[in-house]
């Protein structure tokens, strides 16, 4: 993890955008540039999360899920009427 000082960042944002960030803002309790620096975090966070997975086969993201169903002692059959009841 860096260890540098906190970075200042300015944003010229559309007035719409700029009214859109305070009322969620103050919808969460939190100043402007708390809102703000908590989106950023989140964009991060997903970006590196998406990247991580696109490192990852279809199999082994799926792995978790299918070690929990084969722990659960489902059956084939109940699985596919939970898709379909999922679906519907």
């Amino acid at each position: 993890m860096l260890e540098s000082p906190i970075m200042t960042v300015t944003l010229e944002l559309e007035p719409e955008v700029e009214l859109t960030a305070t009322k969620q803002a103050a919808e969460e309790g939190l100043l402007l540039a708390e809102y703000v620096e908590s989106v950023v975090k989140d964009a991060i966070l997903k970006c590196r999360r998406v990247q991580e997975l696109s490192e990852k086969s279809f199999d082994e993201i799926l792995k978790p899920f299918r070690d929990e169903v084969e722990a659960s002692g489902i059956t084939d059959d109940e699985l596919d009427e939970l898709f379909t009841e999922a679906r519907r």
